[in-house]
């Protein structure tokens, strides 16, 4: 306890002694600070404890101890060092200190120049974050990342700066957590919490993932939340748990990211702003690993398709008038495509001229109906080696809030050979149609005869002779209906 027999002696020998000097002077009793002067009064004021060691950096609370334990043991009963000391804003000063025993009253002088402060983790920890963010944020955007094996590097990385945390990254599927990295807890933690269900009462992470907002809880022993779950917890040694939850682009939770200690513990103003600043990098991790995995996912579906069709497939970004063509387009036209981006002058280069203003002028009215989706055309299109195909365009335009095209996605088919198909068709059905016209004239007058004939006998009375002669005439009738089918059969099979 502090001793106040001599407080009053004690303020009055400062008062005396150092008030004017522009020196920090503390006194400690029993290591709670009793008394500063004018110059200490502004850093006592800020301190975030009046017990001195409580102040004091934990990186540096050792070699003070053991200073102020020389200055009381030494015969001299002096000592120094230099300490960090924690402010009420989270911010750190750091001070060389003269220690001096006061034997008479059994007090510490503390003598210190003064010094800027600034922020707290503006330390070797802050150049190591920031080496460790560039290292994973380079890892992250291979072509190819493993991403547990980027974030578990990472959380080695932040555990290794700081010793006292353990951190844990959970991806939230179907409203269960699930592990993705947690390399610094047990095993058998991750086992028994691994696949809960999000919820109001879910431990730290289910509880954030549910309310999509930061959970902060200092004592795991009698917080509500960790109902569920607090004797599994607590016999691995975790005492508190602060958790985030990661967003995607459309503001779902898809993740948290929590920090364990082994103590119980309430996060200053810049340890929140730490924390979330390293879940903020894993948000960014995950978000593009998910693009990437869609993007890769839609180039090998693309490339495929392209593979799989004899149609020249082309993904058209009107902001940046470059098509992207596929294996297809070559095969098809056997034009080669370069690296460069591809352009629509290039395009309108390959159309036919006779064609060019048809199919600018189309598209136009086509781009100006903000509600038109679907675009059909047909035109030359040049190949290679100079000759044109016979091309059927279908895209469908994608377009912006305002109705302007920004993407098309859309197919060039050559119908060349349909359209030469087509117009053999045509030509033959001609012919035919000709063929058919001469043919019935020639058909005509055997076929009458005939029929007059065959009446002729049911209805007259005819000799022997007169029937003789009658089949005569149908013979002869019968043999020139069979040249004319022949002829007929034999002018359309020309025509094959």
């Amino acid at each position: 306890m502090i001793n106040t027999t001599h407080t009053t002696e004690v303020i009055e020998v400062c008062k005396r002694i150092v008030n004017k000097s522009s020196d920090i002077v503390f006194f400690l009793d029993e290591g709670v600070l009793l008394w500063s002067n004018l110059a200490g009064n502004e850093l006592s004021g800020q301190l975030s404890s009046r017990v001195f060691l409580d102040t004091i950096h934990s990186a540096d609370k050792d070699n003070v101890i053991s200073t102020l334990q020389k200055t009381k043991e030494s015969n001299i009963g002096e000592a120094g060092c230099t300490c960090r000391h924690f402010l009420k804003d989270d911010s750190i000063v750091s001070l060389d200190w003269t220690f001096s025993w006061l034997p008479d009253l059994s007090i510490i002088s503390c003598l210190s120049k003064k010094s800027e402060k600034v922020p707290y983790f503006e330390d070797d920890k802050v150049a190591r974050l920031e080496h460790l963010e560039r290292k994973i944020m380079e890892h992250a955007m291979e072509i190819t990342p493993n991403t547990i094996e980027v974030f578990h590097e990472y959380i080695q990385g932040i555990e290794e700066i700081f010793p006292d945390m353990k951190a844990s990254i959970l991806t939230v599927e179907n409203g269960r957590l699930k592990n993705l990295a947690s390399p610094g807890l047990p095993k058998a933690y991750i086992a028994a919490v691994n696949g809960l269900r999000v919820g109001p009462k879910a431990g730290s992470c289910g509880t954030a993932a549910f309310f999509k907002r930061r959970i902060i809880v200092e004592d795991i022993a009698t917080d509500p939340l960790w109902e569920d779950s607090r004797d599994v917890t607590l016999s691995f040694g975790l005492k508190s748990c602060w958790s985030q939850p990661i967003f995607n682009s459309r503001k779902e939770v898809i993740a948290t990211f929590a920090n364990y200690y082994a103590t119980n513990r309430k996060p200053t103003k810049n340890e929140l702003k730490l924390f979330e600043r390293l879940a903020s990098l894993v948000g960014i991790i995950l978000e593009n690993h998910k693009k990437d995995k869609k993007l890769r996912s839609r180039n090998e579906l693309f490339n495929y398709v392209h593979l799989a069709t004899n149609d020249a497939i082309y993904d058209w970004d009107l902001k940046k008038d470059n098509f992207k063509w596929g294996e297809s387009f070559t095969r098809l036209f056997g034009h080669e495509l370069n690296k460069e981006p591809y352009s629509i002058s290039e395009w309108s280069s390959l159309v036919h001229p006779d064609d060019l203003i048809q199919n600018r002028n189309k598209f136009l009215l086509f781009s100006e109906n903000s509600k038109a989706e679907r675009w059909s055309i047909a035109y030359r299109f040049k190949r290679k080696n100079g000759t044109y195909a016979y091309v059927q365009e279908m895209a469908y335009a994608i377009r912006d809030k305002k109705g302007k095209i920004v993407r098309m996605i859309g197919v060039l088919n050559d119908i060349t050979e349909k359209l030469k198909y087509i117009e053999t068709v045509e030509e033959q059905n001609k012919r035919l149609k000709e063929i058919a016209w001469e043919q019935s004239h020639s058909v005509r007058a055997p076929v009458a005869r005939l029929m007059w004939i065959i009446d002729l006998i049911k209805t007259e009375e005819l000799t022997e002779k007169e029937k003789k002669n009658l089949l005569t005439h149908m013979l002869s009738s019968a043999q020139e209906i069979d040249s004319v089918i022949r002829n007929i059969s034999e002018k359309t099979n020309s025509l094959d």
